[in-house]
């Protein structure tokens, strides 16, 4: 396995001559390789860093070494990029080693490419380097046998190599032989590169994001790996996060006629790489997608048309309207709860999944905890293998993530820094909802009709639970069944009683440290729940949302924690509202989902806008600084939730 140093300098080049890294190539002279750096993947929000390593394959000396970052702006990259190398006059026919490496945050390595060829004498050669979303995870830092601990380098870089064994690099997500031979690189052409330009945005490109707006999701023969589509199409990776992201999903596309792309295979059928099979085989990849190939930026994808985006070199990128909903991680398996973490420049989302269900409506132990940057990029799970998690509750100042564990019969906890998930408060009955009041758990429980709270405890820069037996909240009268949601600050705790669906004798509940009082009774499934803190606008006002058709009673509603001035804030809507999912106030603001609407409301200074439509049963929604973000809970058994964000 080859091995890279975190980054370098330019060095003198003995062997050949470089140019530094650009966006374009102008027309390149006799005796030359033009090294073609593109990506199927969006820079920054999944690579921000790339560097380029160009060395003697004999003797392994370093020829070039630069470390480009797409967050600086006076060493930021734009991809496609070219590197121009000359051949040597005194060793024309000496190998070189070209290797690119693409990290991204911390500097976490994602893929590495590795190409040994020779540079022609007559000639100007293209040798494409793609960094590839199907290699992701292919690049890691080399570790210590005994220690476990990062290796670097006399200089202090941490060391990177790729997963391939040695003498292999990563195509198409399989390890291929490094070798190339110059004979088999085409001539330079800038035009192929730059989607017909010249690299100063003249060329086309392709819009991913928008492309496959209204794409339809391909059958996939797993075992040929094969789909059935004709050949004027385009195919996209419909991914976690990975991509080029819209309103609709996010999205890689396969390059057309390409063993890095598709193939036309026998009897109509289009042969994709084995790689995508094995990603949708083990869930990492959400689905495979077709739609009809189009004009321009539509047209049919091809190696020599390049991705759009804020990062393209080749054509003009249109950015996405800022009204306009944005997909952070799409192909989710029933997501259900959210959580946000704000902190010292950090901002990440973070969602339950539910899994999926057996014959007899009973969850598998397939449930997840993941997590995003709020700007985007694949899916990072935090907790797998969990049993139906439900509710979430993120403390950012604390570094801790805790869920329900509805079948697991257990409050889950997980650090966020080095995630691993653990049972906090387990010999639980069904705990449903879940709030974090400074050191007092708060949670709700289906089966015994509690609420219960605990302090936990600081220790050895953990939180933990001291084994208290928990205080249960007194229920207040009237009361009902099924506590659901719940929330908690500076000491007052408010809850749901949902009682049974379609029923009008639910419940919105509120204790202050001494008394459960009913703040608003014969409600219809009363389940999202939201509260204004002490020392904010409204402080004490309870938000709630009644699941159920407006015409029975459902809608959105505020009232006092001391249960006065019941208002209903849907009347404002001509049809009332039906079935609201998830609720969340921010200031003056009050956000909302509605389900059967497929919408995403605002109540803000009197007026009712609705901020998205078309959306897939939305549910859960949390608002941070910037943005709101909601999950779409899609259709049970199926990976076609997603957790997406609006601008405020």
């Amino acid at each position: 396995m080859r091995t890279m140093r975190s980054h370098g300098t330019l060095g003198t080049l003995a062997l050949l001559a470089a140019l530094p890294l650009v966006s374009s190539c102008s027309t390149a002279p006799v005796g030359e390789i033009v090294i073609a750096i593109r990506t199927d993947i969006a820079i920054p929000k999944d690579v921000d860093r790339i560097i380029v390593d160009v060395t003697l394959a004999k003797s392994g000396e370093s020829k070039f070494n630069v470390e480009y970052d797409a967050l600086q702006p006076d060493h930021t990259f734009k991809l496609p990029a070219t590197l121009a190398l000359t051949a040597s006059k005194t060793d024309p026919g000496a190998a070189v080693r070209v290797r690119v490496l693409a990290l991204h945050g911390d500097g976490s390595p994602r893929m590495i490419r590795e190409v040994v060829t020779t540079v022609p004498t007559d000639r100007a050669a293209t040798l494409p380097i793609p960094i590839e979303f199907l290699c992701d995870g292919t690049a890691v830092v080399v570790t210590d046998a005994t220690t476990g601990k990062p290796i670097t380098d006399k200089e202090g870089n941490l060391v990177f190599k790729s997963t391939c064994d040695d003498g292999m690099t990563c195509s198409a997500g399989k390890c291929v032989d490094v070798n190339l031979p110059e004979v088999s690189l085409a001539d330079y052409s800038g035009g192929l590169v730059f989607g017909g330009g010249t690299g100063n945005q003249d060329g086309d490109c392709f819009d991913a994001a928008s492309c496959f707006d209204d794409a339809t999701i391909a059958d996939v023969n797993t075992g040929n790996c094969t789909i059935q589509a004709g050949n004027d199409v385009n195919v996209a990776l419909l991914t976690q996060g990975a991509g080029s992201c819209g309103p609709s999903g996010c999205f890689v596309p396969l390059d057309a006629e390409s063993d890095a792309g598709w193939q036309p295979d026998k009897n109509g059928a289009l042969r994709l790489p084995p790689a995508v099979c094995e990603k949708l085989k083990s869930h990492a990849l959400g689905a495979v997608v077709t739609v009809a190939a189009g004009k321009s930026p539509c047209a049919r994808k091809q190696a020599s048309l390049p991705i759009c985006g804020p990062f393209s070199s080749a054509g003009k990128y249109v950015a996405p309207s800022t009204t306009a909903p944005l997909v952070v991680a799409s192909s989710q398996q029933n997501p259900v709860a959210l959580g946000l973490e704000e902190i010292n420049g950090t901002s990440r989302v973070y969602w339950t999944t539910r899994g999926t269900f057996d014959a007899n409506s009973n969850p598998r132990s397939d449930g997840a905890v993941k997590r995003a940057l709020t700007t985007g990029g694949e899916a990072e799970i935090l907790a797998k293998d969990q049993a139906s998690p439900h509710d979430l509750v993120i403390s950012a100042s604390k570094g801790y993530a805790f869920w329900t564990s509805a079948s697991g019969n257990a409050i889950m906890s997980s650090p966020l820094a080095k995630p691993a998930a653990a049972p906090l408060i387990p010999m639980l009955a069904r705990p449903e909802g879940l709030a974090l009041d400074g050191l007092t758990m708060v949670w709700t429980d289906l089966t015994s009709n509690q609420v219960s709270q605990v302090p936990l405890t600081v220790s050895d820069m953990m939180l933990t639970y001291d084994k208290t037996p928990p205080t249960v909240l007194m229920a207040p009268s009237p009361s009902a069944g099924a506590p659901r949601r719940v929330v908690a600050a500076n000491g007052l705790r408010c809850w749901t009683y949902e009682d049974t669906l379609g029923s009008k004798l639910g419940v919105v509940a509120c204790n202050d440290g001494t008394t459960s009082t009913a703040v608003a009774q014969m409600q219809s499934t009363p389940r999202a729940i939201a509260l204004v803190p002490a020392g904010s606008p409204g402080a004490g006002t309870v938000y709630f949302a009644n699941f159920a058709d407006h015409s029975a009673g459902g809608g959105v509603f505020s009232v006092s924690s001391d249960g006065s001035g019941l208002a209903d804030l849907t009347k404002g809507l001509a049809d009332g509202e039906d079935y609201p999912g998830g609720i969340a106030v921010d200031g003056a603001a009050v956000y909302w989902t509605s389900r059967t609407r497929g919408a995403v409301m605002r109540l803000k200074g009197g007026a009712l806008t609705e901020i998205a439509s078309h959306q897939r049963n939305p549910g859960a929604i949390v608002v941070g600084t910037d943005a709101v973000f909601w999950v779409n809970e899609g259709s049970v058994d199926k990976a076609d939730g997603a957790i997406v964000r609006h601008a405020k």
